[in-house]
């Protein structure tokens, strides 16, 4: 990984990690073609009608995640004028800050999902499944929760979403973001500096928080209602969502933007005519 990062294009142990990922797809590719056209005798399990819809549906959810990652929320910036050395000046000038929608990336799925799978995992090791007590009772609630049933998904979204909201209030500093525009002689349009600006930019990441936490959570939630609804093999569904598919589609995406930005280095155009990636631009 630090070979990669230090003599190819960066991200060594990303990339790592998405190549990890894809390569599981000769097997999904198996047990779709064993599910939809049957394989070494055994029949079809499934109508080849639920085969294009599914295509489709997966084309969506990529783009959809890929809107995800994309996702900012830009808060213009003013800068005053101010005098330099010689009688210049400079300033006056209007920027934008991007408040990225998916603030936290998959962190939240990674932190939920060992808190639901470890508590779990430990009642079912300390109780019998087949006492009609209070450890029969603890053991089916164990099971529950760690299998893919409403309890699970509820306690999952539950999980997701709280740990959206804990990641951006223990990394996003609003106070300290207003000072350093304070300082830079830099304000937001129509709002006060100072405490005014920290409670505007909390305010909007709150609510970019609560859009980007609902929509990983939706992505999260896709592979296990594929699962549970469908019969799908986790083999295949994990491909529709999850940590899996956002870690591609991150990685895929940070990868094409530092090419690009060797090639422009290089006055290449880069991968499209216009010499920059759609979405990227402005």
């Amino acid at each position: 990984a630090d070979q990669i990062t230090t003599f190819g294009i960066g991200n060594g142990a990303s990339l790592i990690i998405m190549i990890n990922i894809p390569s599981r797809l000769p097997q999904a590719l198996l047990q779709a073609w064993e599910r939809y056209f049957g394989l070494a005798g055994v029949q079809a399990s499934a109508p080849i009608a639920e085969l294009p819809i599914l295509v489709i549906f997966f084309l969506l959810v990529v783009m959809g995640t890929v809107l995800l990652t994309q996702g900012v929320r830009k808060v213009a910036i003013h800068t005053t004028r101010r005098s330099v050395g010689g009688g210049s000046t400079y300033g006056m000038q209007q920027t934008f800050m991007p408040l990225r929608v998916n603030y936290t990336g998959v962190m939240p799925i990674i932190f939920a999902q060992p808190l639901i799978q470890i508590p779990a995992a430990l009642l079912m090791k300390m109780t019998d499944p087949t006492s009609t007590g209070f450890s029969g009772t603890l053991n089916r609630f164990a099971q529950d929760l760690s299998n893919p049933t409403p309890l699970h998904l509820i306690v999952y979204a539950v999980l997701i979403l709280f740990f959206a909201f804990f990641w951006v209030a223990t990394q996003f500093n609003a106070i300290d973001i207003s000072e350093n525009l304070k300082k830079d002689g830099s304000y937001l349009p129509g709002i006060r500096p100072g405490r005014a600006t920290a409670e505007y930019l909390d305010d909007v990441m709150t609510k970019l928080t609560l859009i980007g936490g609902t929509g990983l959570l939706i992505v999260a939630l896709i592979p296990m209602l594929l699962m549970g609804w469908m019969s799908i093999p986790w083999a295949i569904a994990s491909f529709f969502g999850g940590t899996s598919l956002l870690i591609i589609v991150g990685v895929a995406l940070d990868t094409l933007r530092i090419m690009e930005s060797h090639l422009l280095v290089r006055k290449y155009e880069g991968f499209l005519s216009h010499g920059s990636l759609r979405g990227r631009r402005g």
